[in-house]
């Protein structure tokens, strides 16, 4: 989790993501946080990422509101600082992310693999003997084709 400072009413408070701000949200709201989709989700989000981060604070969620009234530059401050951890997160070497998305692939195919191979070892063993028992087959008809023939 990385974090990163914000100042209210003088008063410097770690803000980041983390799991904790997360339960705090979902606590606060009654929703997963995978539902948040408005401003107001996001100033809830911030109040709860202030609140899970920090014991020190000690704004009610009035408080806050009426404090973000004042200071909206605060919001816009912690969705940057949101937006830009996200990035950060995603923003690998392209040869990282082709290295990535190689090993999903094999793994991928792998589990597919084991997935089907109890289902198709015994069709193609079946099909590898009836092969191998049909060149025997003509292996024997043609010896005895070739012991019928001489005299």
């Amino acid at each position: 989790m990385s974090t990163e400072t914000i100042n209210i009413q003088g008063t410097d408070y770690k803000i980041g993501f983390s799991f904790r701000a997360i339960r705090e949200f979902e606590e606060l709201t009654k929703r997963s946080i995978t539902n948040a989709n408005s401003t107001y989700d996001n100033l809830l989000f911030f109040y709860s990422t202030l609140k899970a981060l920090n014991k020190d604070f000690q704004m009610n969620l009035e408080q806050f509101i009426d404090e973000m009234d004042k200071r909206p530059d605060l919001l816009i401050q912690f969705q940057t600082t949101q937006t830009e951890a996200q990035q950060a997160e995603t923003d690998q070497p392209d040869n990282k992310k082709k290295a990535t998305l190689r090993e999903t692939f094999m793994l991928w195919m792998l589990s597919l693999l084991l997935l089907v191979l109890p289902v198709w070892l015994p069709v193609i063993s079946g099909i590898f003997a009836v092969l191998l028992s049909l060149k025997l087959l003509v292996k024997l008809i043609a010896s005895l084709g070739k012991k019928r023939g001489s005299p």
